[in-house]
Order: structure tokens, then C-alpha cells, then sequence
């Protein structure tokens, strides 16, 4: 018997040493953003061995409207492994505004994903789509798009923004924290069916941030 779980989180916690949000990949290495260069970075940080590999190498940029002096760092992060390990989606303001980019795992070759102002990124569990947040109409929803940037589609429709998309295991509902309504201790979860759009409110509060299946014992 298999039974889907969701892992929310009910509490702000700190990343320690690391300076953000982290992903463990197929292969043992731990995806960091961190700030250690000056500018907010994608490393690769392997446990056994303590080796850190620098994905990502952000220059400068000057930001819209502003002087040819006012240059600021480019920062990376939010950055998700692909199911199979070879690439990795980010939210990246390197253009100064957010967008997610798809960078291979040596950092050799990095992808625009869609001309969209857009953030936290999350693969289905085929690697062939990225549900991610965008603020395309004054209201933070969710949406979903091919690998490849193209078939974009609006899963979310709500005065209040939605946040943090978390994928099921099969690949048909898509958990995530809004503010359409509150609980007593924050926003709630709801559920997205991808395939419908129709979406149902759970009653509990948190921040969804992954699913895992865990095989019972059938004996």
C-alpha cells in the first residue's frame, strides 16, 4: 500500500552557514544559495566529501532607469534539481527583474525560462514541466509551463496570492500556501488539480514544501 504524505512547514526556521534555501539532488549533492562571493550564488555542496562546486557566476548589472554608475550585484537563487539530476531551475534577477532560468549542473550553459517576471520554481515529477509564482496582474498565482519555457498556463485565480507550489508524487495535484483565506495562525493550504484547475482548501495553515511516498509494510 502506498501512502502520499505532504511535509509542511508550520514555523520560520533560519538556514544556518548556508545563507538560503537548499535541494538535495539524485546524486548526494546539496544545491546552496549563498552570499559568501558578494552576490547571492548557486553552489553545489557534496556532504562526504566537503567539495563545493560554484554553479553560477553573476556579473554585475545596472539596474533599469538608473545611472551608469549604480551598479549592483546579479543574485541567484531558489534553485530546484530536475528529477534526473542534470539540470537545475532558479530564480535569478540578473536582468534586475526575477526570472527563472535552467542552468546545467556545471553551470556551462544557463537558459532563459520565458520572458516572465517569475520565482520559485518546482519540477514535476517527469521533469516535463515547472510550476512557479508570477505576478502578471497585480496578483501573485500560480502557473505551470513546458521545460522549455513554452505552453504557459495560469493553474491559480485568486485575489489572494498564492505561493510556494509543491508537486505530488504523481503529478496531479500541485499544494500551496495562500492568502484567499487565513487560519488563526496563517495562510492555508490549498490543492491544484493540474489537470482541471479546480482547487480545494485543506483547513490547515502552513507553507507546502515536498511530498514523499512512503511504502507500509503489507505484512
Amino acid at each position: 500500500m502506498v501512502r502520499t504524505t505532504l511535509s509542511v512547514i508550520l514555523f520560520t526556521a533560519v538556514v544556518a552557514s548556508c545563507g538560503g534555501g537548499t535541494d538535495s539532488g539524485p546524486g548526494g549533492g546539496l544545491l546552496i544559495s549563498s552570499n559568501q562571493t558578494g552576490s547571492w550564488e548557486v553552489f553545489i555542496f557534496y556532504p562526504q566529501s566537503s567539495m563545493v562546486h560554484q554553479v553560477t557566476h553573476e556579473e554585475p548589472y545596472v539596474p533599469e532607469g538608473q545611472a551608469f554608475g549604480a551598479i549592483v550585484p546579479g543574485n541567484d537563487f531558489e534553485a530546484v534539481w530536475s528529477p534526473d539530476g542534470t539540470q537545475i531551475a532558479l530564480t535569478s534577477d540578473r536582468s534586475s527583474d526575477s526570472k527563472l532560468y535552467i542552468v546545467d549542473t556545471a553551470g556551462a550553459e544557463i537558459t532563459e525560462f520565458a520572458e516572465l517576471s517569475v520565482g520559485e520554481p518546482a519540477w514535476s515529477p517527469d521533469g516535463s514541466q515547472i510550476a512557479f509564482r508570477a505576478d502578471f496582474d497585480g496578483d501573485v498565482d500560480l502557473y505551470l509551463a513546458d521545460v522549455d519555457g513554452s505552453n504557459v498556463r495560469q493553474l491559480t485565480r485568486s485575489p489572494g496570492e498564492d505561493w510556494t507550489p509543491a508537486w505530488s508524487p504523481d503529478g496531479t495535484l500541485l499544494a500551496f500556501a495562500s492568502a484567499r483565506t487565513t487560519t488563526a495562525v496563517g495562510r492555508e493550504i490549498f490543492f491544484g488539480d493540474v489537470e482541471s484547475g479546480e482547487v480545494s482548501g485543506s483547513g490547515k495553515a502552513g507553507y507546502p514544501t515536498d511530498w514523499f511516498s512512503e511504502i507500509e509494510d503489507s505484512g
